[in-house]
């Protein structure tokens, strides 16, 4: 009965962050591969359990650590419930794999694996790659920037570096997603954890291997660099040829961590004799159950509630274009009566305009492909324009086939403006009494290229009446 109890505490605490993280795999507004990290866990743990039993003598009973491990994470569980953040929930299946792990004992059967490695090869299957390039895109950019700078230079002499932007007569690179290097260090991830959990690391181990993981993500992504720079830039930029750069770069950079990997010993099983165990007492399973279920309906209280903005940025008309006020998703005034801020969508004439105005552009702002993916849309990301208010273009293709043309920028209420979120939040943690704004305006794709001065006004008319320059 006491189990019975356990097992439903558990469940209380874990189906919700685990449902959201199955959406994350199967929405295609999150562009997650983290079904098949699940799925290389999975295969781990069913490899090791189809070795034998566990070869240290003991039973499978709860130990301390155990019981740690699962208070922990329902520690994690009521931060998230309560500030309504669905990745720092999830991060408790993470404490389960290893608490699972431990309970199976597979450190100690014939082919033993790493409970703690496992657990952090699990947390991968999350959207890692979207909070790396949410957060840490800007650090990455420059940083691959100021490599590839310094690789090139001998060789390319007139070569300069303003920012993320290196500028050779006749050529100019920006160091845009995904060669910010988000993708490789989350490849360079995988890898060493997946190695973790068959190999004896210890703490200089993980030291030097975090390192060998952060060198070869950095040699993966400034040879990409590199090359596209070097070859035919413009050839290399589309695809297939683009996919296969990545891989051919990605190769380079994983023979650091892989060479790392061959100094470090196989695991052995270890004993299991000195784990102490404790018993759940049918009392103590009713009160883990109990304190379960309260901790899964606890209010929502999130801290990144923006300020409430009443007043309509976007004009009723743009010059000799009459506006047409585009209705908000009931998800999307959901979203926003929850969160604070305004979102607003008008229609002028063959061009549509968003704006999305925020106090907290990390709970607000995000990729338009999100919602593009989510919407069935089939979207290329073409790159930034470094204008002086700096517009990532996009193209997608609708479910009927038509094709259209995105562009976005995001600006301060200060002047300020950024080429990605991840440079919005590096702003805002410096100045986080700024309001933000994300700009995006959608054409038929094609009318830009064919009538560039109707969309250069259009652009100019609709920046001046959010009082900003272009």
């Amino acid at each position: 009965m006491s189990r019975l109890f356990v097992a439903i505490g558990l469940l209380a605490l874990l189906a919700e962050p685990a449902m959201w993280l199955v959406r994350t795999w199967i929405h295609p507004g999150y562009d997650s591969d983290g079904y098949l990290v699940a799925l290389l866990v999975i295969g781990l743990m069913g490899r090791s359990l189809m070795s034998g039993r566990p070869e240290a003598a003991g039973s499978s009973a709860t130990d301390w650590v155990t019981v740690w491990l699962l208070s922990s994470a329902a520690a994690v569980r009521i931060a998230a419930r309560i500030l309504d953040v669905s990745h720092i929930g999830a991060l408790a299946l993470v404490l389960d794999v290893i608490a699972l792990a431990r309970y199976l004992r597979l450190d100690q059967r014939p082919w033993p694996v790493s409970p703690a490695a496992l657990g952090l090869l699990f947390g991968l299957s999350l959207p890692v790659e979207q909070a790396l390039q949410h957060f840490l895109a800007f650090p990455l950019r420059l940083g691959s920037a100021i490599a590839a700078h310094g690789v090139l230079s001998p060789f390319f002499p007139e070569l300069e570096r303003g920012g993320t932007l290196l500028t050779y007569p006749g050529q100019t690179l920006s160091i845009d997603l995904p060669c910010s290097g988000a993708q490789g260090l989350f490849a360079m991830g995988v890898l060493a954890f997946a190695v973790a959990t068959r190999r004896v690391v210890g703490t200089k181990g993980a030291v030097l291997g975090t390192l060998a993981v952060l060198l070869g993500a950095l040699v993966a992504n400034t040879a990409r660099i590199v090359i596209l720079f070097a070859g035919p830039t413009e050839v290399l930029l589309e695809q297939p040829a683009h996919g296969l750069v990545g891989l051919v770069a990605l190769a380079m950079g994983s023979a650091i961590p892989v060479a790392f990997s061959a100094s470090l010993q196989d695991r052995a099983p270890v004993g299991g004799s000195s784990r102490r165990t404790v018993s759940w007492s049918p009392v103590g399973g009713l009160a883990f159950a109990s304190a379960a279920l309260v901790v899964a309906f606890l209010p929502h209280s999130p801290v990144d509630v923006s300020d409430e903005i009443v007043e309509a940025a976007l004009p009723a008309n743009l010059g000799d274009r009459l506006g047409v006020s585009l209705p908000l998703s009931d998800e999307e005034s959901a979203y926003f009566g929850a969160y604070g801020g305004r979102v607003e969508r008008r229609r002028y004439d063959d061009h549509a305009a968003l704006l999305i105005q925020t106090t907290q552009p990390v709970r607000h702002l995000h990729s338009p492909a999100n919602c593009l993916r989510g919407a069935g849309h089939q979207v290329t990301r073409l790159g930034i324009r470094p204008d002086r208010v700096p517009t990532t273009v996009w193209k997608t293709v609708d479910l009927d086939g038509e094709a259209w043309r995105v562009e976005t920028s995001l600006v301060s209420s200060a002047g300020l403006s950024a080429e990605t979120i991840s440079e919005v939040v590096w702003l805002w943690m410096r100045q986080p009494d700024q309001t933000w704004m994300l700009v995006e305006r959608v054409s038929p794709w094609g009318l830009c290229e064919s009538e560039p001065a109707r969309c250069a006004s259009f652009d100019a008319e609709l920046f001046s009446t959010i009082d900003l320059e272009v």
